[in-house]
């Protein structure tokens, strides 16, 4: 739990994000995880670490277009990342976006 919060508030501080943008990221990251527990539920327990699984979390950036950076890009690609680090573990997803929201306000 520690690296991923390590890694998270690392690649938060590289992103540039402010406290604004990050509580939507972490608000939609959690829609995003809610709304697709249904279809990550084969997803195997990983064997990199949560820092090597930030790139491989990435999403298209060709969907994006010249809408980098962008808190919806983010969004997707924390849940992605979350379920990367995290599969089949909800209570510990939340738990890092919670974590994550009270160290962002501090």
């Amino acid at each position: 739990m520690r690296r991923i919060l390590k890694a998270l508030k690392l690649w938060v501080a590289d992103e540039r994000m402010v406290l604004n943008e990050l509580e939507y990221v972490l608000h939609e990251a959690g829609k995003h995880l809610y709304q697709g527990r249904s279809s990550i539920q084969h997803y195997p327990v990983p064997t990199a670490t949560p820092t090597q699984l930030l790139p491989a979390a990435c999403p298209d950036k060709s969907k994006w277009g010249d809408f980098i950076p962008n808190p919806d890009y983010w969004a997707e690609w924390l849940a992605r990342w979350l379920v990367l680090c995290l599969p089949r573990q909800e209570e510990l997803q939340n738990r890092v976006l919670q974590e994550t929201s009270l160290w962002a306000r501090t």
